[in-house]
């Protein structure tokens, strides 16, 4: 039996749908005005910042309207002297990382990021990219794996301390599989935003599973586009 990814499609909004989705827009919007003035100390936007952590990194295909969800539930980063920075986050439990990958189901997402951008000399059109991102959709036994490129932010420490890490821009597609893994999104954005703090031993711990996850893969050939 193929294995399927337990997805959401885009349906008709109700009356209350469009309520949710206004508000997430307008809290969209709001978060964005506190980064772009570096989260300076308030009420108003610490009240932003918690409600904007609390929100899933999702990936939205760009044609079959569905959507996948990922609601960490542990992430870890480590940054290099450099200030290169590694983050993890995952939504399955840290006690069942080290268990068969026939009996896991969820998201890993794992980003890369080479530079932190700098407000006013740093390229921001839609297409600008400062990191990479691979997603690893598990499905009890099957494995999927979607990678891309994507603008990456930060609020908070960078060395030693936590930071939340806010993915927006991506563009992922299916770079992987395992036997029986069923693509049900294809060509995908991503966004999202989640709290890491710098654990690099929790970091090693779920790059392990994402190790073992990929290992068991085969690259998917990629069609060329034509114009």
């Amino acid at each position: 039996m193929l294995a399927r990814m337990k997805l959401r499609d885009a349906g008709p909004l109700s009356m209350a749908g469009r309520g949710q989705r206004r508000g997430r827009l307008l809290l969209a919007a709001a978060a964005g005005a506190c980064l772009a003035a570096g989260w300076m100390p308030g009420p108003g936007c610490a009240a932003i910042r918690q409600l904007a952590e609390t929100g899933p990194v999702t990936m939205r295909s760009l044609a079959a309207g569905r959507r996948l969800a990922l609601r960490p539930v542990a992430a870890a980063k480590r940054t290099g002297e450099d200030g290169a920075l590694r983050a993890v986050a995952t939504d399955i439990p840290p006690g069942l990382w080290s268990q068969p990958l026939e009996t896991l189901e969820g998201s890993v997402i794992v980003i890369e990021r080479f530079f932190a951008p700098k407000p006013g000399r740093t390229p921001m059109e839609a297409s600008s990219s400062n990191a990479s991102v691979r997603w690893v959709v598990l499905a009890k036994g099957a494995v999927g794996l979607y990678e891309g490129g994507a603008m990456v932010e930060h609020e908070g420490s960078l060395f030693g301390g936590g930071a939340t890490l806010f993915l927006r821009g991506a563009t992922l597609r299916l770079g992987a599989q395992s036997a029986g893994f069923v693509d049900a999104l294809g060509p995908s954005s991503a966004s999202g935003a989640f709290a890491a703090p710098e654990d690099p031993q929790r970091a090693a711990a779920l790059e392990r599973l994402v190790q073992r996850a990929v290992a068991a893969t085969r690259p998917v050939e990629q069609t060329p586009s034509h114009p």
